[in-house]
């Protein structure tokens, strides 16, 4: 069994791979395809459309389907659901930041079957070979030109279309804990799944009452009419939606429970679980990969664990609502250790506002809708004159509209009304692995004897604990500004410098004892992505960094300081040094024990670029030395090597950020000449439309005998610094090199 596993698993990773091989991602290609996920259509706002493509032609030829993911900047028309489209679109590998920390790109990318990302370039002959949309797009179209209030939330829980909740929305479900209630997932398909099985049998029951009366017995042929009418039902809602992974995930595993409580197999309910998990990792093998199906798993093996130490008694409707009640409680505790380790937070208000939310979205809402949904429906196949159809949707959206009011009304509670916001707001919590599983251990011991005054206790622990935990990034930073940032000791402390993978930009942290220095900090594409939440922030939480000291802007450019403000609201009594806050030559200061100087530029020196006004910054670490050079180009370089051949500086370092990301016009002979080092460091964007770094720079350092490593080939750098002589610093890659272990060599190696 192990072997055919492997056999099948390596077949499975040969077809993405053969998928991804066929692709020229050196030029431009023309694409034909259907529109099949919308997952931004919002451009006035993001100035940028961006969708998922089922491709079946590539220049003409015809190609097997494959899923790529592109945007399109600066629309000229809509893109809609259902569409077919012949567009001219640049591609790359599916392939995401590498970080120690933070969301991983890559892997959702392959567990959403997505083997290209890019972008569609501007051309006259982009245009639709057919306009027909789907049915929910148009569902969709009608629901955001309606007079409800609330569209965008009847929008994102009828058909899943979540690209119009703003901001704030997507804020309030985040912080309560319950976006997993607006998302089309198992538990969606499965609450869908449930209404349609009890209208079934409310049908099929009256219809077997009928039948009897008139003196026909039926009975023995309703299971199997049953049956039937519930897996069709559930396939046509989920056909409507386009059936999307999930969605397939969810309509197997629900056919298969059905099909085997049907046929009576004699299995216990673990073994069933099992079987299911089992057939959908045969069935969808890259969902291994989504950390979604994981998380739902997990949450269905907690109930399972919950409702099998806890015997819940359901006799009357108070013990069924004490029932629920007590299974809520016991599933935010016991998943407290999984938010931890993924997302390095618990949420408190998701306990009271899962209770509230819970009941309103399974008992009314999602029937509400899907009633709203079958009578538009009807409507739209039935001739226009028939208003009765449309007074009943409008009176169904009119409710819909007024419960999502008040379901808002009570999850808001737990984020705007103080002191209510201040007890339940997000709580910050750094564990490893091996921590997350000594508590999630406790708590299991916990509930298993739960009836027990000592678990009683226990579990009461575990909760304040978790409520009370101080928040790392806050609270405890240090609020004495003379000591905050002028650090004149010399206590030597282990040292490590992190160069992040944020794409094509910079952002570079100098770790020591639970502090941190930090060296410009990647660019900002808005509030669903950017270096500073998608990267910093998970590894300073991760790595329990408590105080940023200081952070140095090498220059204005986005892709160095476009983050910048979103890290002073984080750590609000971080400095800032830049070129007009003290960042010029002369500039010193110690952080622990290393020396942080800053070599150029001058004060008042008129330079004509932006480029060449980069901070220039040499960091002495005990022995060795790391220049970190921003965007300098030619003349800057210049400038530095006559200083240096003045005796004004030393260039000499060990480990030089190679400047302007490998660019043509930095670099040059002299200057690397003068500085010497041993590895030179890029921080550059996977196949970037600049091309950097060249490959005659590539060359250049080849020819000088030093090493280089480029974050697009090998995600995050890492440099401990240690007091061996003989091995005065060890340097580890997130992806597969040599300077990483076998298995991110392996993980990484395919593209």
């Amino acid at each position: 069994g192990v072997i055919i596993a492997c056999v099948y698993c390596n077949w499975i990773g040969h077809q993405y791979i053969n998928a991804i091989n066929s692709i020229d991602f050196d030029t431009p290609l023309w694409v034909q395809g259907e529109v099949t996920t919308l997952q931004n259509t919002d451009h006035r706002l993001s100035k940028k459309s961006t969708v998922i493509l089922r491709v079946t032609h590539i220049n003409t030829s015809e190609v097997s389907p494959m899923l790529i993911r592109v945007n399109w900047y600066y629309p000229k028309a809509n893109l809609r659901q259902g569409q077919h489209w012949q567009l001219l679109v640049k591609l790359k590998p599916a392939r995401g930041l590498a970080n120690q920390a933070g969301f991983d790109y890559q892997r959702y990318l392959i567990g959403q079957h997505i083997v290209a990302t890019g972008y569609i370039k501007p051309h006259v002959n982009n245009h639709w070979s057919s306009g027909d949309i789907s049915l929910a797009q148009h569902l969709s179209l009608q629901l955001e030109h309606g007079d409800t209030y609330h569209h965008q939330w009847i929008n994102a829980l009828m058909l899943g279309h979540k690209h119009a909740l703003t901001a704030v929305d997507k804020q309030l479900i985040r912080e309560t804990g319950t976006a997993h209630l607006f998302v089309i997932s198992g538990m969606h398909i499965g609450v869908v799944a449930a209404w349609i099985a009890l209208v079934c049998h409310f049908m099929v029951n009256t219809g077997t009452l009928l039948m009897r009366r008139c003196g026909i017995d039926v009975a023995s042929g309703m299971p199997v009419v049953t049956l039937s009418m519930i897996l069709l039902g559930t396939f046509a809602y989920c056909e409507l939606l386009g059936f999307t992974i999930p969605m397939l995930r969810a309509f197997t595993v629900i056919s298969l429970w059905l099909v085997l409580n049907y046929c009576q197999v004699k299995i216990g309910f673990m073994h069933k679980y099992i079987l299911c998990l089992v057939v959908v990792c045969l069935v969808f093998p890259m969902s291994a990969f989504n950390l979604g199906f994981w998380l739902s798993f997990a949450a269905v093996s907690a109930i399972v664990l919950v409702c099998h130490v806890i015997i819940f008694n359901t006799q009357t409707w108070i013990q069924k609502i004490r029932a629920f009640i007590g299974l809520q409680i016991a599933l935010s505790i016991l998943l407290i250790p999984i938010n931890v380790l993924f997302f390095q937070q618990w949420l408190p208000a998701s306990i009271f506002a899962n209770l509230w939310a819970i009941p309103w979205v399974t008992l009314i809402l999602v029937p509400l809708c899907m009633l709203a949904l079958l009578i538009n429906v009807i409507a739209l196949l039935l001739p226009d004159d028939l208003f009765i159809f449309d007074f009943a949707y409008q009176g169904g959206m009119a409710l819909l509209d007024q419960c999502f009011a008040w379901l808002l009304a009570g999850l808001r509670l737990f984020t705007n009304l103080e002191p209510v916001a201040a007890v339940f707001a997000p709580v910050p919590i750094s564990l490893n692995v091996v921590e997350c599983l000594i508590l999630l251990l406790v708590i299991i011991t916990g509930l298993m004897f739960h009836r027990q005054w000592y678990a009683q206790i226990l579990l009461v622990w575990v909760l304040v604990g978790a409520i009370f935990t101080i928040h790392p990034h806050k609270d405890r930073i240090s609020h004495d500004p003379a000591t905050r940032f002028f650090d004149d000791s010399a206590t030597s402390v282990p040292m490590t410098l992190h160069i992040m993978d944020v794409g094509q930009g910079s952002a570079t942290l100098l770790i020591a004892n639970n502090e941190a220095l930090v060296f410009d900090v990647g660019d900002d594409f808005g509030d669903q992505f950017n270096m500073v939440d998608s990267v910093l922030r998970p590894f300073l939480q991760q790595s329990n960094i408590t105080d940023i000291r200081a952070t140095y802007i090498s220059h204005n450019d986005k892709d160095h300081a476009g983050g910048i403000n979103r890290l002073v609201k984080a750590y609000p009594l971080m400095r800032v040094v830049d070129e007009q806050n003290g960042c010029v030559k002369g500039y010193q200061r110690m952080f622990h024990s290393v020396q942080v100087k800053v070599l150029w530029p001058p004060l008042n020196m008129p330079i004509r670029t932006d480029n060449d006004r980069s901070c220039v910054i040499q960091l002495q670490i005990a022995t060795q030395r790391v220049l970190i050079t921003g965007d300098i180009e030619a003349f800057a370089e210049a400038q530095l090597v006559m200083a240096h051949d003045r005796g004004g500086i030393d260039l000499q370092s060990d480990i030089l950020i190679v400047p302007h990301h490998g660019s043509a016009s930095s670099s040059s002979v002299a200057f690397l000449q003068r500085v010497a080092p041993h590895h030179a460091l890029i921080s550059a964007g996977y196949m970037n439309r600049y091309q950097l770094p060249k490959a005659s720079i590539l060359q250049r350092y080849s020819d000088a005998n030093i090493k280089v490593l480029n974050t697009a080939q090998v995600g995050q750098i890492s440099i401990q610094f240690t007091d061996n002589d003989t091995i005065p610093y060890t340097i580890t890659t997130q992806r597969g090199s040599s300077y990483s272990g076998i298995w991110a060599y392996r993980w990484y190696q395919f593209q």
